[in-house]
């Protein structure tokens, strides 16, 4: 019985030994023929086992693309867009500080050009204070009698004349507008230096 086993057990490690080998010269030869189109038939296996992995790593890469352009590319670009903002913001109390300094500055210039006209003596003051047109028109400035201030000492500015003093106290003083009601100021014409009513 022993016998009759052996041979058996032979003939199936050969089937098993065999169809492995001939699989191998199968896929040899295979190597080796062409197509008419002069393509070997295992490069087109191989194409055709790698195609869905190339088709699946090209669609991941373009999702991923996708996704960097439309979010991650965009919270950097809605941070630099903020600070952009705030630049601007800051460019544009820069040119208003400018443009009230270059205001400033030619306030300044035709005061010290009409101080040098007029030959008078005169004290520089800042307004500092005004009371509201339905009132009266009033206002304060920061120089008094410690300047040299008294009552009724005429107040002009780079244009012309603005008022006269009303009460001066020690470092203020009150000016009552030429466009008062209550107001009156001498003039005299230009052409025969005569005075007007």
């Amino acid at each position: 019985m022993s016998l009759e086993i052996a041979p058996k057990a032979r003939e199936g490690r050969t089937t098993l030994i065999l169809i492995p080998l001939l699989v191998l010269q199968l896929a040899l030869i295979s190597i080796q023929v062409e197509d008419p189109g002069g393509t070997t038939l295992f490069r087109r296996f191989v194409l055709f086992i790698g195609t869905p992995f190339i088709s699946g790593s090209a669609a991941i890469s373009r999702g991923a693309s996708h996704l960097w352009s439309t979010y991650v590319w965009l919270v950097g670009a809605r941070s630099e867009n903020e600070r952009l903002h705030e630049t601007v913001r800051e460019l544009t109390l820069r040119d208003q500080a400018l443009t009230q300094m270059k205001e400033e500055n030619a306030r300044l210039r035709r005061l010290l050009a009409f101080r040098e006209r007029s030959g008078f003596r005169t004290i520089g003051a800042r307004v500092v204070g005004r009371v509201p047109n339905f009132l009266a028109s009033v206002m304060y400035i920061d120089r008094g009698s410690a300047d040299g201030l008294t009552v009724d000492m005429p107040v002009v500015s780079g244009e012309g004349v603005v008022g006269r003093t009303t009460a001066v106290s020690l470092r203020q003083a009150q000016v009552q507008l030429i466009t008062n009601s209550d107001a009156s100021t001498g003039v005299m014409i230009a052409t025969s230096h005569s005075p007007a009513c």
